[in-house]
């Protein structure tokens, strides 16, 4: 198609000059009727910018054309992909439980459900759901043994993991994420979250979260498909099924996602969280496992001192690769940090303005009351001076009044005797 314009400028040059006429005054042309007022080479130049738009504009639709083809080749192929086991703990929240399930059908293809039930109150609906297999458990197991039920259960080159209050909004996520993994023999675990660093205590760095979550800080989310981490979130993930299980020493639950992804890095492999859209219903204030009453009495109480034993184990297991960092930060991260910061900065000013004026009300309230009190208390000490002023008249008064009395009494005892001196 290029040469075929090019041919078409010297064809167009060629006939601009074959309609020149030279006139009979050196240096001056005659421009025939309907031709632009301009030398050949002038239409030449403008014809090949022509070119290079359409050329240009040529290479993008053919890149496009095969992107697309790309795509196609890759939906052809993921379209041949196995089935993918997705592992489902249940502990009650029933209803949140179907909407997970309800979405996951809507964006899902060609995956089969385990389903591990640790507590749920409407087995009909789990076996309506036809699972390939559903494990009932008598008791709460917690959810890291029953996720290994779950692997025990699980056949195929790839095992997914999903919490039972995660909704997926992005329609053929599971393809995707098969698809690297089929692209990235290096790669043996992606997650749905994660963290670029484990720090030497053996917590994350949540400055280093990666995740695309309603709810969520910009800077968190990011313009990267596929991001390399230190360690999953574990609320979701697809794992490659090489016999790699959750560690039981944990007991029911905390920090079995980092210590799975250390597992795939020991083991000489990466792992990757991928930008899907996210929403995890247990942001929902008190919809928690964490918040239950019967997780909270096996574990002895309380969850904060639980996870700091848990966090030691997790410490000691894995101190000789702690601290750890994979991957880099997303190149739109400082932008939508500094502009989160911002946003802080100013939020934090208006509040510290607001508690000042606050604080200069109080002290003129202060003011006042110590005023009011000031005058109350001059007050007071007229009425106590006048009381005591009032006291000190009673008793002379009361002094007066035993005076008179006594005089009294000596004036009825003189009379009387008078009368006896007179009678004798």
């Amino acid at each position: 198609m290029f040469f075929t314009l090019i041919n078409l400028a010297f064809t167009a040059t060629s006939i601009v000059e074959t309609d020149m006429r030279i006139a009979p005054i050196a240096g001056e042309r005659i421009i025939p009727t309907g031709s632009l007022p301009c030398k050949p080479c002038d239409l030449v130049v403008h014809i090949l910018k022509l070119i290079i738009v359409i050329c240009t504009g040529y290479h993008h639709l053919e890149r496009d054309f095969e992107m697309k083809r790309s795509e196609k080749k890759a939906s052809a192929e993921l379209g041949k992909r196995d089935s993918v086991p997705i592992v489902v703990v249940v502990y009650h929240r029933e209803e949140e439980t179907r909407k997970m399930f309800k979405q996951l059908a809507k964006v899902t293809d060609n995956y089969s459900l385990i389903i591990v039930n640790n507590g749920f109150d409407d087995p009909d609906f789990l076996r309506g759901l036809k699972p390939v297999k559903l494990i009932e458990n008598t008791e709460n197991v917690g959810a890291i043994r029953a996720v290994n039920q779950g692997f025990d259960a699980a056949e195929g080159k790839y095992i997914c993991v999903l919490h039972n209050d995660l909704l997926i909004y992005e329609d053929g996520w599971l393809d995707h994420i098969a698809y690297f993994l089929e692209r990235r023999p290096d790669v043996g675990l992606v997650g749905l979250a994660g963290r670029h660093t484990i720090k030497e205590d053996g917590t994350y760095d949540n400055e280093t979260t990666i995740v695309n979550m309603e709810g969520y800080l910009k800077s968190r989310i990011p313009t990267w498909r596929f991001t390399e981490v230190a360690a999953v979130d574990g609320l979701g993930w697809v794992m490659r099924n090489e016999g790699f299980r959750l560690e039981e020493r944990y007991g029911h639950m905390h920090f079995y996602d980092l210590d799975l992804s250390l597992q795939y890095i020991e083991a000489g492999s990466k792992v990757y969280v991928v930008s899907i859209e996210l929403y995890h219903m247990a942001d929902l204030g008190g919809h928690s496992t964490r918040d239950d009453n019967q997780y909270l009495k096996a574990i002895g109480g309380d969850d904060e001192a639980y996870q700091e034993s848990v966090r030691e184990i997790f410490r000691e297991k894995w101190q000789h690769v702690l601290p750890i960092t994979r991957g880099f930060r997303d190149e739109a991260y400082a932008f939508n940090r500094v502009k989160e910061l911002q946003e802080e900065i100013e939020e934090i000013t208006t509040f510290a303005n607001r508690l000042e004026k606050e604080n200069k009300q109080a002290k003129e309230y202060m003011k006042q009351i110590s005023e009011e009190n000031d005058a109350r208390g001059t007050e007071l000490e007229k009425a106590s001076e006048y009381a005591r002023n009032l006291e000190r008249i009673c008793e002379v008064r009361l002094s007066e009044l035993e005076k008179a009395k006594r005089k009294i009494e000596e004036l009825k005892t003189g009379g009387k005797r008078g009368g006896r001196k007179a009678g004798a």
